[in-house]
């Protein structure tokens, strides 16, 4: 049986400021790097087949410790990347509600129904998520895939 282990990746210096980060690539913060460590800890007794990352800094920094541990290498791809918020990275909600009220009254209420000024929809998204299991389910019959993402 194939399993797949999602995990968020750790907390990065945006989200202590929180600002919208979307394919900024910004680094963990203090914490995100001791949650990486703990990451690893927590799967330490799990015999990992693959290792699948967002080529995001983020996300390949909270799998680094597990892939060092295992000795496995981490697969970066695209298709685990944020979604791209656009014209919103870098901002916190409040800047982003004063300067596109009706965007993000729909985003907070249907998110599904938006997509991001500059950037993409979750609909968008999904089309990539799906693509990357399709491939994945392809790719391995059985055994424990790993993959670092945002959500």
């Amino acid at each position: 049986m194939l399993k797949l282990y999602l995990v968020r990746h750790g907390e990065s210096a945006w989200n202590v400021k929180h600002l919208y980060t979307g394919r900024q690539d910004v680094p963990l913060s203090e914490l995100g790097e001791l949650q990486a460590q703990r990451v690893a800890a927590k799967f330490a007794a799990c015999e990992l087949t693959a290792l699948y990352t967002s080529p995001l800094k983020r996300a390949y920094d909270t799998a680094k410790p597990l892939a060092l541990q295992k000795q496995l290498p981490a697969h970066a791809d695209a298709r685990l990347a944020e979604i791209h918020h656009g014209a919103w990275e870098g901002n916190p909600a409040a800047v982003i509600q004063e300067q596109y009220a009706a965007e993000y009254l729909a985003w907070r209420t249907q998110p599904h129904r938006v997509k991001m000024p500059d950037g993409e929809s979750l609909a968008e998204v999904s089309l990539r998520a799906q693509s990357f299991l399709h491939d994945v389910m392809a790719r391995y019959a059985d055994g424990n895939i790993f993959s670092t993402t945002r959500r």
